[in-house]
């Protein structure tokens, strides 16, 4: 009886001593697994919760991350479709924003770029005044450039009463705004009369020129402009002045064109470049003997321009 009791007794305590050690390694696996979890949890935490910009992260190693965590050693697969969203939308988000290169674009007349970009020249130069309008010829050449949106940098040859223009614009495209932020003019549009060829920058003239007195207040001041701009370019160590006008016409284009023609430039006694140059021109003598060079100039004359006068012509013998 007393082996019996004996046995009985060592086999309980076998099967406790089990009982307790299944029982210990069950709550170790546990508290495992929760510590895992916690763990994929805070990874998972911080990559949604860091703003994009601090995010450096290789976008050929984003499918990996995303859909394998690696914590103690062990590989945890996670469902990837959340995770892959809140980092990739972001990144991309961020990358489109960047400022690219500028690179060649079609655009044809219609495209709703090019009729934005000639409706703003009409606008610009009637505010500053200059109410002829402008039709659209042709687009000259055409450029775009990714600044968050799309940033178009466009030349169009333009067409007034008189004359043919080219103007530079710029057109700055945000789709996804509306109203008049979506499409904006970055800075005021700049027109030029078209040259006539490739060696000459005088401008295409239509329009008939007349008959001008040359005591006429503006017609002066454009001489004054040519004869200045004469003797800046002349490397001549003496100032010279115009004596006589054979003949001056005037032309209305996009502003005033001036053509002066057989323009007689004496030489004075007036030296250039120093402190005793004199305000006016008239009060110089001229050389004796007389000095003269006969010289054609082509102005033109554009009040809300800065600078207001351009020689586009000069020729002297």
């Amino acid at each position: 009886m007393r082996r019996t009791r004996k046995r009985r007794r060592k086999k309980r305590s076998t099967r406790g001593r089990r009982w307790r050690r299944s029982r210990r390694r069950r709550e170790e696996e546990e508290e495992d697994d929760d510590d895992e979890k916690g763990e994929v949890s805070d990874v998972h935490f911080c990559l949604v919760a860091v703003p994009p910009q601090r995010l450096d992260i290789d976008l050929s190693l984003v499918s990996h991350l995303a859909g394998t965590l690696i914590v103690k050693n062990k590989i945890i697969i996670m469902y990837a479709g959340l995770l892959t969203v809140t980092l990739l939308l972001p990144l991309a988000t961020q990358a489109a924003t960047l400022a690219g290169g500028i690179s060649d674009t079609t655009l044809d007349m219609k495209d709703p770029i090019v009729q934005f970009a000639s409706k703003a020249i009409n606008t610009y130069y009637t505010m500053l005044g200059d109410s002829e309008p402008r039709t659209l010829v042709d687009i000259v050449s055409a450029q775009s450039q990714v600044v968050a949106g799309t940033l178009y940098h466009l030349v169009l040859r333009v067409k007034t009463m008189n004359q043919e223009e080219l103007c530079k614009v710029e057109v700055w495209s945000r789709p996804w705004l509306s109203g008049d932020d979506a499409t904006q003019v970055t800075k005021d549009p700049v027109c030029k009369m078209a040259p006539m060829d490739k060696s000459s920058m005088a401008p295409i003239i239509t329009g008939g020129s007349v008959m001008t007195d040359i005591k006429n207040e503006d017609v002066q001041k454009a001489l004054k402009f040519a004869v200045d701009s004469m003797n800046a370019q002349e490397n001549f160590m003496y100032l010279r002045k115009p004596v006589k006008v054979e003949e001056v016409k005037s032309q209305v284009v996009s502003g005033m064109a001036y053509h002066f023609r057989g323009v007689h430039m004496a030489a004075t006694t007036c030296l250039k470049n120093t402190q005793s140059m004199p305000m006016d021109l008239a009060s110089c003598p001229a050389i004796d003997p007389a000095d003269i060079r006969v010289c054609d100039f082509d102005i033109w004359w554009q009040s809300w321009m800065t600078p207001e006068y351009k020689l586009t012509s000069m020729q002297c013998q």
